[in-house]
């Protein structure tokens, strides 16, 4: 067993296993006795306490599974160096203020990604991670973004309608249909909005508009591009969005 789990656990060893019908525990200890300190780099093998560090991890069998781990404290005996007394790092695993593993974060970011915030959380418990819509959410809010779009690179977009609050105040969603993804949302409706934005963008070639053909009539002339309606994948990036929210 201990094999086993030192193969998906480097650094660490087994102590003991708690398994009921919906967790199951592995008690487990660093085998260091040593740590190099965050401020100054010296190695520091002296003491100063342990604790025990409680981390969730990837389900086994739809079971919650969760590592407890025993770790050390250390004092740095660098006299020049302003941290006194630091904790084991486990780079890799977790985050220094963790309460789950970097791969199951991976997991829940993916499952957010691809669901959204309810439907996500729904599949996670499927497989047996305890977790809700805001989790899911908070994982898409963490995640480094992409660079935007450079302006000289936007070729095929998208426009539709976007509701800061239904029924009173309305803006407009414009989205990169190349690249599927979001790149800006203007304030209100009117087209004198959408020209001015399309002037500051002239290498936009085709505007995909969902219906709205007073939009259209009235942009004639205005903007030299390529109409094309009823485009789905406006509404979907639509839906997208609002379901990140």
């Amino acid at each position: 067993m201990n094999e086993i789990v030192e193969s998906f656990l480097s650094d660490l060893k087994l102590l003991d296993v708690y398994s009921s019908d919906s967790l199951t525990v592995f008690r487990v200890a660093s085998h260091c006795t040593g740590n190099p300190c965050p401020k100054c780099g010296q190695w520091a093998h002296r003491v100063h306490s342990l604790y025990d560090r409680t981390v969730q991890d990837l389900p086994i069998g739809h079971k919650l599974m969760v590592l407890r781990i025993r770790s050390r404290k250390f004092f740095c005996d660098n006299a020049s160096c302003a941290q006194v007394i630091f904790t084991k790092r486990f780079t890799g695993l977790f985050a220094r203020s963790g309460r789950k593993t970097s791969r199951l974060n991976d997991l829940l970011t993916h499952l957010a990604f691809e669901l959204g915030g309810n439907p996500g959380a729904a599949m996670a418990r499927q497989m047996g991670i305890q977790v809700c819509r805001d989790t899911m959410l908070q994982r898409i809010r963490k995640t480094d973004r992409p660079e935007p779009t450079s302006p000289q690179e936007i070729r095929v977009i998208g426009i539709d309608d976007w509701a800061y609050r239904r029924g009173d105040r309305y803006g407009t969603l414009i989205c990169d249909l190349e690249q599927h993804r979001v790149i800006d949302v203007l304030p209100d409706l009117p087209v004198a909005t959408v020209a001015a934005w399309l002037i500051l963008h002239p290498t936009i070639q085709i505007v995909s508009r969902s219906g709205f053909r007073l939009f259209l009539n009235q942009m004639t002339g205005i903007i030299a591009f390529t109409n094309v309606t009823e485009r789905i994948l406006v509404s979907q990036l639509t839906k997208e969005m609002k379901k990140r929210r």
